[in-house]
């Protein structure tokens, strides 16, 4: 109901905010239209994660990855954008190329998305089933985020194989 009050501001909404709406309100043929629109404002990072992500949901992760990759090649060390590229690579089964996103968003000092980008990273090396390796970074992974209950279970998991 708040998503479509706020549409009803239509003309005081910039194209990225119809987008990003449109984008909650599962409508991504709109939110494709009016994140184009957006492209060329500042919010390169906004809009870039927004248009990937639509893209995503409409199935084509193809286009969707050269989005955040083409942004990436200006914006190396944006780390929510390494993220995104990492997941979409993920959820298509492109494991590797998700490790090699991931660890570049990791290679970027104290960044906010550290515990995202750390616990992906094991992930992706489980699915390569490099369980060794994933074990040993859940290990630190606990240490560093002892509260994660899920990475507690995925331990568990982990030091079974």
């Amino acid at each position: 109901k708040y998503l479509n009050d706020a549409m009803e501001l239509d003309k005081k909404l910039t194209d990225f905010q119809k987008g990003k709406l449109y984008y909650c309100l599962e409508e991504y043929d709109k939110a494709k239209e009016s994140l184009e629109k957006a492209q060329n404002n500042d919010n390169a990072a906004d809009v870039t994660l927004y248009m990937g992500k639509t893209y995503e949901a409409l199935g084509d992760v193809n286009y969707a990855a050269s989005l955040y990759k083409t942004y990436l090649d200006k914006n190396p060390t944006d780390v929510n954008i390494c993220n995104q590229l990492g997941m979409c690579y993920l959820n298509s089964g492109s494991y590797q190329d998700a490790l090699n996103a991931f660890e570049q968003g990791l290679a970027v000092p104290n960044n906010e998305y550290e515990q995202s980008l750390m616990y992906n990273q094991i992930i992706a090396y489980e699915y390569l089933s490099d369980f060794k390796k994933a074990t040993v970074l859940m290990e630190t992974y606990i240490q560093t985020y002892p509260d994660d209950e899920d990475a507690q279970r995925e331990y568990t998991f982990l030091k079974t194989r």
